[in-house]
């Protein structure tokens, strides 16, 4: 599907090394990365869920599960399949929002140059300058470039034409965004 943007896009990326330009429409896989790439490293429902749990078995046992390992590991166990069901719900909306925004947004193009982000959507174009985005977060596959503390525009490595433009938008954020600067 990329390689049809790219083509109604008509992107002539060799002329100027300082101009990437990008396009696409964001996947799940993408949407859930991208949600992942915003939490903190300890926010995660893997760590949060099973430490709560803890927490509460201890605190709701009256010392008693402490005596007894199959009673401890009954009342943990409770816990847990308590924090299940935010978990399963949090599956549902969460597809829920990534459908949301696709529907919303459809396919986005833009393109990173020496004066900062330019972002299409079907319903709008937003610009904003170097000094406007306070920070970026890198993954393997994905930038997020945030333009408040907790908002952020998302570039997955698939918006990209060639592994080359991927690596340039990188270079680019890294030596125009003010890193780490939100407080």
């Amino acid at each position: 599907m990329n390689s049809m943007i790219w083509t109604s896009l008509g992107a002539d990326m060799s002329e100027n090394n300082s101009r990437v330009e990008f396009g696409g429409s964001l996947s799940y896989k993408e949407f859930i990365r991208f949600q992942e790439l915003l939490l903190a490293k300890w926010n995660k429902s893997y760590i949060v869920y099973p430490i709560t749990a803890l927490v509460l078995t201890l605190l709701f046992s009256g010392g008693q599960v402490l005596s007894s390992l199959n009673m401890f590991i009954r009342e943990y166990a409770y816990w847990l399949l308590i924090f299940l069901v935010p978990f399963v719900l949090s599956i549902f909306f969460r597809k829920r929002a990534w459908r949301n925004i696709v529907d919303v947004q459809g396919i986005i193009s833009g393109e990173l140059d020496c004066n900062g982000l330019s972002w299409k959507t079907s319903h709008g174009l937003a610009k904003y300058a170097w000094n406007e985005l306070l920070r970026f977060k890198q993954a393997d596959d994905m930038l997020a470039l945030f333009y408040t503390k907790r908002c952020a525009f998302y570039l997955p490595r698939s918006f990209f034409r060639t592994a080359e433009d991927w690596e340039r938008a990188i270079d680019v954020c890294r030596n125009n965004v003010r890193a780490g600067r939100l407080g």
